[in-house]
């Protein structure tokens, strides 16, 4: 069975209430809108470690060596 991808884009998702929360983020219970699905999604909270860059850097490039969220989009806020 193939895998199925996820969107990757805040256009693609509702947000509901937050389910868990963690030392840099936060997971909240979501819509996937075009699969009509509800979905986890952790949103990264860079902003409490940003002056320990080596810290962040270090765990993005653990998330993405280890393939543990294949969903992972990065991006600038």
């Amino acid at each position: 069975m193939e895998k199925k991808k996820y969107p990757l884009g805040s256009e693609f998702y509702t947000l509901y209430e937050v389910i868990g929360q963690g030392w840099s983020a936060m997971v909240r219970r979501a819509l996937c809108i075009p699969f009509s699905e509800i979905v986890a999604i952790k949103i990264l909270d860079f902003e409490l470690h940003k002056n320990d860059p080596a810290l962040v850097a270090a765990f993005v490039m653990t998330i993405l060596l280890l393939g543990i969220h294949g969903g992972l989009h990065l991006k600038s806020l």
